[in-house]
């Protein structure tokens, strides 16, 4: 291998994945070591020249990044999505691609024209439409599947995609614009205006993939055959059921639902085998080879990994017909550096970091690794070789994007290593067979649908094992170069007393050393949070509804859980939406005192999800207020949980830690009377007053205080000031009632004086919180308003006398 040709290439990638740093850091990062490395380096005249040549790499990659970024033209639909004025439009356009979803179709859709409150304008831009799939009464309306190529007319409601609203979480909007769309359309209908041409090539793959599926479903059951379609053409073109999808990611197997470059692989290995039957010459092989790879990355959709599988066997199939040798991982390089060169987003998508590092991990440490384990036997230490150098190197990006890792992923691998060879020769085979004889296939079926049963029951016997995974493990993007800085020089080891005898004295203490640096630097991470934000209270995105975390050492406080809505059979739940996977990221297993401000939907509905994943000891709840539905059906689970369940006295005071205390009061409610008792009944409430029965919650770290007042309205704000006056005076305030114009009276504002005023409100809210005029009261008192229905989270970080405060969209 040529480091000149492998570290630049690996330079371009690096400058492009500073593209998505600050201008100060991609600055620094560029010329730090072009200051500080010469100087170690003047005597070594090639490894100048070679620092010298990664450094311009990478500040090509760089440029290239941000000359390649897509942006939307001025004609771009995009432009005209308001969402208050866009919510009945009717899009004209041309279909680029479609997937198959559980509740629907997905399309690409390449837009023309927008007709706007009577008004068309003509448009151009990508729009990402999400189009159900139940059949309308309309005579003139087709509810199957629109073809690809088709120019159709879809009535719905035109938007931007939402943006991450909560710290780490995926920004839906960011992952479209790379690749270059920048409106999503709810389509609730539409209507074919003009059929593709029959030689289009979308649509001639279309119709072989349908074809196969439509074979594959009539002769074996359903979410068999939708596994199998997974198997090879990916889970975006084939969707298996929801327990399959559950079954595979308990045990780690969701990577074998996700066609990668192991069936690139197997389809080449089978056609160059074929080939050589028939005594091609070998260019014939290998550009009929490149022909049916190319074919088979346009079947599954173009996804990433396919993508770049499809590019190193081209590669390799070229210097194949040219008689030369090409090291597996230059191919790889160079197959990811034209990818990159032709979509540098690719690099930040997990598909490509996945497939790229599995890949790479299989060519770089899976030999290593197996003479690691030379006292198994050879075929058993080969497969967990390659097992593990794959999982390896996978990991840190893993524990990047997702934070968990399943402890069954070794186990159910070598199970899966037993049967995915085997189903995707057989399946592969039974698409050649569905598209030319329909009574071979009728007679293959039954055998692959038998592997297909057995492999699937072995994932379920492991699946339910009582193993938990590990959560919470989140790496930065510092760690997971540290870490994989330590992959790649593992297999190096017994070479590098070669180079530098005297550097290895103590071998065993220098690999220690290097194998805990990432767990080091990752303590040393939480050190500093803890040291600079002792007391973290975040106003968490829920949607319409409030939920705020309350991170204190020793102590997890959380005020409402946000909405639980249900459409239909599907059930929207914020606590397991947005809720837990905040928890995991920040490393919480146990939520130590949870308030329940009042009996409305959207403040206690998250608790539901909460409840049944993680353990929630202490529930505080308003005195008097009524009891009944699924507020009932919620302090009936709190019950059985075993969890501690009381409302607090007026003024009751408790301690969460050193210099750290939370006060409750209670406006139009004689709090500390509470009809809750051993037996819970159904009150049958009248849902008047439940807003002004919210429990107003104060927390004072040091000299720094919050207010947290529910949802009171006018009557419970004046019943406050009389009772409390000036003791309600806060420096960070969440508004009450969302910012509806039933609250914030001013007498109640001038008690409370905030600097800083939080509202938590859902996006495009159908009442419209929070009233413009609300906000403008605060702003006139001199208070700075944060809104999460904008800005998406609200983080504030306390010193006691200090603070700071941030949002996700700052």
């Amino acid at each position: 291998m040529n480091p000149r040709l492998l570290l630049p290439l690996l330079a371009f990638a690096g400058g492009i994945g500073l593209s998505a740093w600050p201008l100060q850091a991609q600055v620094f990062t560029l010329l730090a070591p072009g200051v500080l490395l010469p100087a170690f380096l003047h005597k070594r005249r090639t490894a100048l020249q070679l620092l010298l040549l990664c450094l311009l790499s990478a500040g090509l990659g760089l440029t290239w990044a941000l000359l390649r970024a897509p942006r939307p033209e001025r004609s771009d639909v995009v432009h005209l999505a308001s969402l208050a004025t866009c919510k009945r439009c009717e899009l004209i356009g041309r279909v680029q691609s479609v997937q198959v979803g559980e509740r629907g179709f997905k399309l690409r859709l390449k837009a023309e024209s927008l007709k706007k409150q009577g008004v068309v304008h003509r448009v151009s831009g990508l729009v990402q439409v999400n189009l159900p799939q139940a059949p309308s009464a309309h005579p003139s309306v087709d509810s199957s599947r629109p073809p690809s190529g088709a120019q159709v007319k879809l009535l719905g409601h035109l938007s931007q995609p939402l943006p991450a609203l909560n710290f780490g979480a995926f920004s839906y909007r960011d992952y479209l614009a790379r690749q270059g769309v920048f409106a999503q359309f709810q389509a609730r209908q539409w209507m074919l205006v003009q059929a593709p041409s029959d030689w289009a090539l979308g649509r001639g793959i279309e119709r072989v993939r349908s074809r196969v599926f439509s074979a594959f479903a009539q002769v074996l059951p359903t979410e068999t055959a939708a596994l199998l379609g997974s198997l090879v053409l990916g889970e975006q073109e084939a969707p298996v059921s929801e327990r399959i999808q559950t079954l595979f990611q308990k045990a780690g197997l969701q990577h074998v639902l996700a066609v990668s470059g192991f069936q690139v692989q197997l389809l080449l290995l089978a056609w160059l085998g074929l080939a050589r039957f028939l005594r091609l010459p070998r260019w014939a092989a290998a550009a009929s080879g490149a022909m049916v790879t190319l074919f088979y990355v346009a079947l599954t959709g173009f996804s990433a990994s396919v993508l770049r599988a499809g590019m190193v066997a081209c590669l390799g199939l070229v210097a194949w017909a040219c008689f030369r040798r090409i090291h597996a991982l230059q191919a790889l390089l160079v197959g990811g550096w034209l990818l990159l060169l032709w979509r540098p987003g690719l690099l930040f998508e997990a598909g490509f970091q996945f497939s790229f590092l599995a890949t790479a991990g299989l060519i770089w440490g899976a030999t290593w690794l197996a003479e690691q384990l030379d006292f198994l036997p050879l075929p058993l230490a080969t497969c967990l070789g390659a097992l593990l150098a794959a999982q390896l190197w996978v990991l840190p990006v893993q524990l990047y994007h997702f934070g968990a890792v399943s402890l069954l992923v070794i186990p159910a691998n070598l199970w899966a290593t037993l049967f995915v060879s085997l189903l995707t020769w057989m399946t592969l085979a039974g698409m050649f067979l569905a598209l030319c004889s329909g009574s071979l296939w009728a007679w293959g079926a039954p055998l692959l649908r038998l592997v297909c049963d057995l492999f699937v029951a072995g994932v379920a016997w492991l699946a339910a094992l009582p193993i938990p995974a590990l959560e919470g493990l989140f790496l930065s993007g510092m760690q997971v170069a540290l870490a994989l800085l330590v992959l790649v020089s593992l297999p190096l080891w017994n070479q590098w007393h070669l180079l530098s005898p005297g550097l290895l004295r103590s071998k065993g203490a220098l690999l220690v050393g290097v194998l805990l640096t990432v767990p080091l630097l990752s303590g040393a991470s939480v050190l500093q949070q803890r040291l600079t934000c002792p007391l973290r209270v975040t106003y968490l995105y829920v949607g319409q509804g409030d939920a705020i975390l309350v991170e204190a050492p020793g102590h997890t406080l959380l005020i409402d859980a946000g909405p639980r809505q249900q459409q239909g059979e599907q059930i929207w739940d914020a606590g397991t939406q947005h809720i837990l996977p905040y928890l995991r990221r920040r490393g919480i297993g146990t939520i130590d005192t949870a308030v329940i401000s009042h009996a409305h939907l959207d403040h206690y509905g998250g608790f539901s999800g909460l409840l049944a994943e993680i353990p929630i000891r202490t529930f505080f709840v308003p005195a008097q207020s009524p009891v009944a539905g699924s507020y009932l059906e919620l302090l009936r689970r709190i019950q059985l949980k075993g969890s501690i369940l009381k409302s607090p006295r007026q003024g009751e005071r408790l301690a969460l830690g050193p210099d750290l205390n939370l006060t409750f009061w209670q406006g139009l409610a004689e709090a500390g009377h509470s009809h809750l008792g051993e037996e819970l009944v159904d009150d049958n409430p009248v849902d008047d007053n439940i807003n002004n029965q919210s429990l107003v919650v104060g927390l004072q770290h040091r000299q720094l205080r919050f207010l947290f007042a529910g949802d009171i309205e006018a009557e419970a704000e004046q019943a406050l000031v009389s009772q409390l006056g000036t003791r309600l005076k806060a420096d960070i305030f969440k508004i009450p009632h969302h910012g509806s114009d039933t609250s914030s009276g001013a007498a109640f504002l001038q008690a409370v004086l905030p600097r800083e005023a939080i509202v938590s409100a859902g996006v495009a809210n159908r009442f419209k919180h929070p009233y413009p005029e609300i906000l403008d009261r605060y702003k006139q008192l001199g208070s700075r308003v944060w809104r999460t229905d904008q800005q998406g989270a609200i983080c504030v970080c306390s010193q006691g006398e200090r603070y700071t405060i941030s949002a996700v969209q700052d």
